[in-house]
């Protein structure tokens, strides 16, 4: 059973919302998360917020910018060990909205249940996924961040796609303090938001870049999308 962990970013104010996460077996995340535990524990940390690691705030108050690079560098190298891909996708929520209504699209949610809709698209287009998904007794479960209010719009289009694609096996609801996977999740979709609504520049925009970057490479990832009118994409540029 391939899993995919997603978590997103992006509040009420925020032009762009994300999804984003990383994709395993079911046995690689189960030695991830004890791996990733021991890590976690080494360093004295129980639950990875990305905001409070950025921020230097909460359980990373009092750490250096070298610190936390470390820190999540060595988290990553973990994550590099068990997962083959990375995928994000965004939509630009004004944007989003304005072409619902013009084109009169009444069976389109909001802009966060068609940011999963793409995230399946990126996924059965991923050459690697592609390959593996038809094998018998290969199929696809989700795992997402408990507690979004557009939740239920993400299960309903996951079970509507579910009803034709026979590989589509579970979606789950999970708490992220729970699972460092959804932790790690998070660290993706943070960034890349943040990355692409932060004014280029801006003084720090090239230290925070800087700092993700190094961080992120150790993973491939397929393409990082911006959704800005059905079709037309922008391009995030990652390490691939």
């Amino acid at each position: 059973m391939l899993v995919i962990h997603l978590d997103d970013s992006g509040e009420t104010r925020d032009p762009i919302v994300t999804l984003a996460g990383y994709l395993a077996t079911a046995n690689d995340w189960l030695s991830f998360e004890v791996e990733a535990r021991k890590y976690f524990d080494s360093n004295g940390i129980q639950v990875l917020h990305t905001m409070d690691l950025h921020r230097l705030k909460g359980e990373f108050d009092g750490w250096s910018r070298d610190e936390t690079k470390a820190f999540a560098s060595g988290l990553f190298a973990l994550v590099a060990r068990y997962c083959p891909v990375g995928l994000e996708f965004s939509v630009h929520k004004a944007r989003f909205n304005e072409r619902k209504q013009t084109l009169g699209m009444r069976r389109e949610k909001g802009p966060f249940a068609f940011c999963f809709k793409g995230m399946v698209s990126r996924l059965v287009q991923n050459e690697a996924i592609k390959a593996v998904l038809p094998w018998d007794g290969v199929d696809l479960s989700f795992v997402i961040e408990a507690g979004n209010k557009n939740n239920n719009s993400v299960l309903d289009a996951f079970n509507y796609i579910k009803k034709h694609n026979g590989k589509f096996r579970s979606m789950v609801f999970e708490d992220k303090e729970k699972l460092i996977a959804l932790q790690v999740a998070d660290f993706l979709a943070y960034f890349t938001r943040r990355l692409r609504t932060r004014d280029a520049n801006h003084k720090r925009f090239a230290l925070e870049w800087e700092f993700f970057h190094r961080i992120a490479q150790q993973v491939p990832h397929h393409d990082f999308f911006l959704a800005t009118d059905f079709g037309t994409m922008e391009t995030l540029p990652v390490h691939r």
